[in-house]
């Protein structure tokens, strides 16, 4: 197996998103309107602070434009140029209602570029911190 196979970055991704260690892992409630607000507020605060979240993130493969981005989005989070990352690039994270799977999309309006990471199972990190 060579390293520039995707089995062995798939099962290092696989390793590094045990975010919630022996907790057993729950499904998602129903995306109520109260819930959705819930999320959506933690997001807003702690998407690119939360370790749990940086693993996530770290750890999820750049989605190609023949890759499948999987549900329909339920709600999206908004984060603007020269937040709490200060690199100045544009982030929108795309939620679904099954799993609460995330796309990340990334921009830079100023080079031009633009990425898109995930899926991102937020629910791992979601269900300790929103109990």
């Amino acid at each position: 197996m060579r390293w520039s196979d995707p089995l062995p970055a798939l099962l290092l991704g696989a390793m590094l998103c045990g975010c919630a260690g022996d907790v057993p892992r729950t499904p998602a409630p129903p995306a109520t309107e109260a819930q959705v607000d819930k999320e959506r507020q933690y997001l807003l605060k702690h998407f690119f602070t939360d370790e749990c979240m940086a693993r996530l993130r770290k750890s999820a493969p750049e989605v190609t434009a023949k890759d499948k981005q999987g549900d329909k989005a339920i709600y999206a989070v908004e984060f603007p140029p020269n937040t709490l990352v200060g690199d100045g690039h544009g982030y929108r994270l795309q939620v679904s209602e099954r799993d609460r799977l995330a796309y990340l999309h990334t921009s830079s309006v100023t080079a031009g570029w633009y990425t898109v990471h995930g899926p991102l199972p937020l629910w791992q990190c979601l269900q300790g911190a929103l109990k």
